[in-house]
């Protein structure tokens, strides 16, 4: 199922930053999010006009009613209406200490499941690491998988599963 896939010509109108990346679709499965390392913006999948939602910020996702990125080393939400596509009230700070990715300040690796649920990478190389399970007061609650160098994360919708990239440094395999 799902057809043939095609390319998207999502670049912003004044595509001088790095071209369109990270994109996280959004609960309609027709309208999508992306960055171009510094600024925010949706596109469809029908095509039409690419619009910027912030000028600021690194990656962004969609989760609970809110748009989550990353401004700088702080991990901000903003509340983000699906159905008209529209930010409203000022966007405010829920962690901070949000560590950059491998190769960009943009990556700021951290994922936010459907039920507001948060996971992120404090760090700015790629070190030995291992991901925690929190609970809401901020407590370790249980450790997924062995210590590795990881690169990204990402939770499903319910909470309950994560995986995650891992990077071999002495072989540069991904």
């Amino acid at each position: 199922g799902g057809g043939a896939p095609r390319a998207l010509d999502a670049a912003p109108p004044d595509d001088t930053r790095g071209g369109p990346r990270y994109p996280h679709f959004l609960p309609d499965g027709r309208h999508f999010l992306f960055t171009d390392q510094s600024r925010i913006f949706l596109a469809s999948v029908d095509g039409g006009d690419v619009r910027k939602l912030l000028d600021k910020g690194s990656r962004a996702e969609f989760a609970n009613g809110h748009l989550f990125f990353a401004d700088g080393g702080h991990l901000m939400a903003q509340p983000f209406d699906p159905s008209s596509l529209a930010l409203s009230g000022e966007p405010r700070q829920v962690a901070s200490g949000v560590g950059s990715g491998w190769s960009s300040t943009v990556e700021r690796t951290f994922s936010v499941s459907a039920a507001g649920n948060l996971v992120f990478w404090g760090g700015h190389t790629v070190p030995l690491s291992e991901l925690v399970w929190l609970d809401l007061n901020g407590r370790p609650i249980g450790r997924v998988g062995d210590r590795a160098h990881i690169m990204g994360v990402a939770g499903n919708a319910a909470g309950s599963l994560v995986a995650i990239e891992v990077i071999d440094p002495a072989r540069d395999e991904w």
